[in-house]
């Protein structure tokens, strides 16, 4: 026991010594660590304390490049995303276009010019008789009317705007030339009134015009009811400018209005006398907003009395405008508003005269004078009439000339002028924003229901001016073209100004930047090209017509650009309508608003992938016109990308045929039942309606596959198509951008 510890001690003893032998010798400097366990850093030496210094001043260095360079770049990207997604794409939208405008913007106040024979119209074409000058600020004339309260009745129904919640049996021009007269007819129940306006142009501000009103009863049992008709003049509230002063008989009714405003000079308002009148009243009140004139009238309106002898017990009471309003405040020295009431018994006629200033004129437009003025009109316009459609010359009866003439004139007849701001949108701007001011010159689709102007509506509305009067079809394509953004946009509906705003639900208000129309514009362009050709005009119509599409081709083709580039579609070579909503879960087949074919069926549920041929065929079009402006304008350089463009277009095998042959079909979702239905297109697709089991979003995934495959196989047609035009045509240096306007 005693010589095993000897051994284990001396073997611990023979370990130590050989590992103090190995221990390295101690250094002499010294660490101040109290922790014996970790090694002392070696003593810094002067070659150390330089490369430390170095590397200090290195560090520095690249500090202070950092700070040169990466932060100011950081910052300026910084500043670029804020500019860009902040200020420029949210600016774009109410941008208007540089291009060189079509109608500059005095052209129609400038009424020293041809302009001048249509300065003043019944341009408020949402009135059933409203009159205004082509200027922004220019006051406005119209007539209300309505039957005087019976014992049972306390509100009656006021007549102003032409709306179909009023049920006339009918109203509407039957004779209308757009230039100088217009003889109107409304059945109000049993009442008949028949408005006739007439204008005698001249001189620098418009020269003079009147209109007459003519009120009978169609019923016998009716010639003792009592009516009201009122006719008032008000100033743009929106300015200041110009005054009205009238002219009041014994603190009752208006006789005269003398005014004065920038855009029409001098000018007076004279009120003829009324047969079978009971009493005249009027109202004189501060501007009212044009959307408000009726509402501002009642609000005027109060009950008086009328004794038609001495007899007390003879007195009626009748509603009547009750003078200066409001009564604590009256506007005796400035109004801005001014009415003047006839109230009568049975049948009435009365003449309301407006005479320029700046006029001189042997009579007044009123009376004999104006009877022989507008017979002299009507004459003249039945004399066009044939003279343009030749209707009498192809033996047509009586009664469709008197339609046609019906038609024409109604369509002249709600021509109106707008002006104001639109309210637009785009995906960058998180609210509406005011584009303008505008000027819009245009009919209207309907004067009771679509009061304001449409894109391509408008291009139908031509189809029928065209021939009548091609000097008023130039000025509201340009008038159109003018509105056009700096993308090459135009509203598909033009809203301007508060009147006409507020014939307009407000969903519909806002203007969507993404959201198109068709171009029909195009199709008059075509009409336009070809009348150049015709040698039965004469040397100055031609001209005429030539100046104008100079005129129009840069804005053509800014929107021509347009469509393509934002109406493209998921597959190179189609076009898609942007605008339909997706989520919806109102109607069975969303609407597709901007095509014009509102409810035409179309995919049940929108998607990115769809393909309309209606919009393929318009651009198909377009591009043939875009072809033969560029040829008439010598413009080399846009022209071998249209006529590469209209050729893969017109030659492409992107038909129906072919669509029926890949056997694509529409899918017609019944959503409340749940049940899909499958209508074939093809035969080779009749056993799809066994698939009861699949389910709607893979029946859509089948279509859009075979959608896909086959447009691409057309893509591919199209590039060969391409290549070979370009060698035989030898265009020369094209290369790929010569695909950019039909987005390929």
């Amino acid at each position: 026991m005693y010589m095993c510890q000897k051994i284990f001690r001396f073997n611990m003893a023979t370990d130590r010594e050989k590992s103090i032998s190995k221990t390295p010798p101690p250094q002499k400097y010294v660490s101040m660590s109290n922790n014996n366990n970790h090694k002392s850093p070696k003593p810094p030496t002067l070659k150390n304390k330089k490369n430390n210094k170095g590397q200090s001043k290195l560090m520095v260095k690249i500090g202070k490049v950092f700070a040169l360079l990466i932060l100011p770049i950081t910052f300026g990207v910084a500043l670029y995303h804020i500019h860009m997604n902040y200020f420029y794409l949210p600016s774009i939208v109410n941008t208007p276009s540089k291009l060189p405008k079509i109608l500059n913007d005095n052209y129609f106040s400038n009424v020293s010019s041809e302009t001048g024979d249509y300065f003043w119209g019944t341009y408020r074409s949402l009135c059933y008789l409203g009159i205004r000058a082509r200027a922004s600020t220019s006051p406005v004339f119209g007539l209300i009317w309505y039957t005087q309260p019976s014992m049972n009745v306390i509100m009656p129904s006021v007549r102003h705007w032409c709306s179909q919640s009023d049920k006339m049996k009918r109203y509407g021009w039957i004779e209308h030339d757009g230039k100088t007269f217009g003889v109107q007819e409304i059945v109000d129940d049993d009442l008949l009134i028949k408005t006739s306006f007439v204008k005698r142009p001249g001189c620098c501000h418009g020269g003079d015009w009147s209109f007459r009103v003519e009120a009978e009863t169609t019923n016998p049992l009716e010639n003792d009811t009592t009516y009201a008709f009122i006719v008032y003049v008000a100033m743009d509230p929106a300015s200041d400018q110009g005054f009205l002063k009238p002219s009041i008989k014994n603190g009752k009714y208006i006789t005269k209005v003398d005014g004065q405003h920038p855009d029409l000079g001098s000018f007076s308002l004279n009120f003829g006398k009324a047969s079978n009148t009971v009493m005249r009243n009027f109202m004189a009140a501060d501007a009212v907003d044009f959307a408000l004139l009726k509402e501002a009238t009642i609000t005027g309106t109060g009950f008086g009395q009328y004794n038609g002898g001495n007899d007390a017990s003879t007195a009626s009471f009748y509603m009547q405008l009750m003078g200066y309003v409001p009564r604590d405040h009256p506007p005796t020295q400035n109004p801005r508003f001014l009415a003047n009431q006839y109230t009568v018994i049975g049948s009435t006629k009365f003449d309301i005269v407006y005479e320029s200033g700046s006029l001189k004129r042997l009579n007044k437009l009123t009376g004999n004078i104006f009877d022989q003025e507008l017979q002299k009109r009507i004459e003249e316009f039945n004399q066009k009439f044939e003279d343009t459609f030749h209707l009498k010359e192809k033996m047509q009866a009586d009664v469709y000339i008197e339609v046609g003439k019906h038609a024409l004139s109604n369509m002249l007849g709600s021509m109106g002028y707008f002006h104001g701001s639109a309210k637009v949108a785009s995906q960058y701007t998180p609210q509406p924003v005011p584009y303008g001011p505008l000027t819009l010159f245009s009919t209207v689709p309907s004067r009771s229901f679509f009061p304001r102007g449409f894109l391509w509506d408008e291009g139908f509305h031509q189809l029928l001016i065209f021939q009548w009067n091609s000097n008023l079809t130039r000025e509201i394509i340009g008038s159109w073209l003018d509105l056009m953004n700096v993308e090459g946009w135009i509203p598909r509906e033009v809203i301007l100004g508060s009147e006409s705003e507020a014939r307009v639900p407000a969903e519909f208000v806002v203007q969507q930047d993404k959201v198109a129309n068709p171009p029909m514009f195009f199709y008059i362009i075509r009409m336009m090209l070809n009348r150049m050709n015709d040698k039965s005009f004469d040397k100055e119509e031609i001209e005429a017509t030539q100046n104008g599409l100079r005129k129009f081709y840069p804005r053509l083709k800014a929107w021509y650009s347009w469509l393509n580039s934002s109406q493209s579609g998921h597959i190179p070579g189609t076009y898609r309508w942007r605008g339909r909503n997706g989520t919806t879960d109102r109607e069975l087949n969303p609407k597709t608003l901007p095509s014009g074919l509102d409810d035409y069926p179309r995919a049940s549920h929108p998607d990115e992938r769809e393909y309309h041929i209606d919009l393929y065929s318009w651009m198909a079009f377009s591009s043939k016109v875009m072809v033969d402006l560029a040829k008439l304008f010598q413009d080399k350089e846009s022209l071998p990308a249209y006529e590469t463009t209209q050729f893969i277009m017109g030659n492409g095998p992107l038909t129906f045929q072919d669509l029926e042959a890949e056997g694509l079909f529409k899918i017609i979702s019944t959503v409340e039942k749940k049940k899909e239905r499958k209508k074939c297109i093809n035969k080779q697709w009749l056993n799809c309606k066994n698939k009861e089991n699949t389910s709607l979003a893979s029946l859509n995934i089948i279509m859009f596959e075979k959608a896909e495959k086959h447009l691409n196989k057309a893509y591919m047609s199209l590039n060969k198509a391409y290549i070979i035009y370009k060698r035989k045509n030898d265009l020369g240096r094209i290369g790929k951008q010569i695909l950019v306007p039909i987005r390929v």
